[in-house]
């Protein structure tokens, strides 16, 4: 049984700025030189990828799921008896602002926005950084 979901996008505000990066590059294509195709091309691609991901997380009795598509072909998944602790963090606290992606030596950071961060730390000492919107929930769920 599915005790929290919560699914996450980039913010508009993000698409947005992505949108108007395209544009802005597009026309100096087009007025200075056309040698700047590279830049059209490279910003073509980045505005596409800020449509495409998505955050999945799901909570159950005995787990914790969660899936960026279309990076992650499966859902990866945390156990419970494998977390060794748990705890919420500010985005401050890391100096994450945004949105943000990142694969560090420590473990995972998926951050699509959002007032808290959920910290997991397993008993491989990894952590898995997420970014939650719906804190009040997830922490109902967890029982903090």
């Amino acid at each position: 049984m599915i005790l929290f979901e919560e699914t996450q996008r980039i913010s508009k505000t993000w698409k947005a700025l992505f949108i108007v990066l395209l544009i802005i590059c597009t026309v100096l294509f087009l007025l200075v030189d056309r040698a700047f195709i590279g830049s059209v091309i490279f910003c073509g691609v980045f505005t596409v990828l800020a449509f495409i991901p998505k955050l999945n997380i799901r909570v159950y009795e005995d787990r914790f799921e969660y899936r960026l598509v279309p990076y992650h072909v499966t859902n990866r998944v945390i156990m419970f008896d494998s977390i060794v602790s748990v705890d919420m963090i500010t985005p401050v606290q890391i100096g994450v602002s945004g949105f943000k992606i990142k694969n560090t030596s420590t473990g995972m950071v998926y951050y699509f926005g959002g007032g808290k961060i959920l910290r997991v730390r397993t008993n491989n000492s990894k952590d898995i950084l997420i970014g939650i919107r719906g804190i009040n929930e997830m922490l109902k769920v967890l029982e903090l």
